[in-house]
């Protein structure tokens, strides 16, 4: 790894753990430690993801497909999530705008790759209970930055991914009592 990913993993491992404090504050109900943490936290996770955007542009443009298939599936549903949403997306054409539409064709292409397994994903948790503990690992969020990385010849996509999912998860796990998703439960009501 060279410096300049090393400094890009950081980024994204902070990326990871703030992005999961405004989820936890929002959606999971953490108790915000001072008015005004979820709004904050949100607002740190779309400044780390613009600077991520700066370090990478293939980082970036992996991350903001990742934030329009959150969007699309609207799973950046409370307003500190939609905000880093917002400015990640913004961020990245203001930053990397002229990178984005040369490689428009990858954005697209990962984006669809997001939205097609989440689709596959949604469909067999809900009606093959049995798969829910083999799809709990994610693979799908793992495998769609891992083929790009291998098509762009760079590390910087699966970093994206790996370095915010050991944030992410390293919080998750700490915060265990935490983990009911109001999604899910309405999902297995129905």
């Amino acid at each position: 790894m060279t410096t300049e990913q090393i400094v890009l993993a950081i980024v994204l491992f902070i990326l990871g753990v703030i992005a999961k404090y405004a989820d936890l504050y929002n959606e999971h109900g953490l108790p915000e430690p001072f008015k005004g943490a979820s709004y904050l936290s949100g607002l740190a996770w779309g400044m780390c993801g613009i600077i991520v955007i700066i370090i990478s542009p293939l980082a970036g443009l992996t991350y903001i497909a990742h934030v329009l298939y959150w969007f699309r599936r609207v799973k950046l549903e409370y307003s500190n999530h939609a905000l880093a949403g917002v400015m990640i997306v913004l961020g990245g054409y203001y930053f990397q705008g002229e990178f984005l539409y040369q490689h428009r064709n990858d954005l697209l292409a990962v984006y669809l790759g997001y939205l097609i397994t989440g689709y596959i994903h949604s469909y067999f948790k809900n009606n093959y209970p049995a798969s829910r503990t083999f799809l709990r690992l994610r693979l799908r969020i793992y495998l769609i930055p891992l083929l790009y990385s291998f098509y762009q010849n760079s590390l910087d996509p699966i970093l994206a991914t790996v370095f915010g999912m050991i944030g992410c998860e390293l919080v998750t796990g700490f915060y265990k009592k935490y983990s009911y998703d109001p999604r899910e439960a309405a999902l297995m009501k129905q």
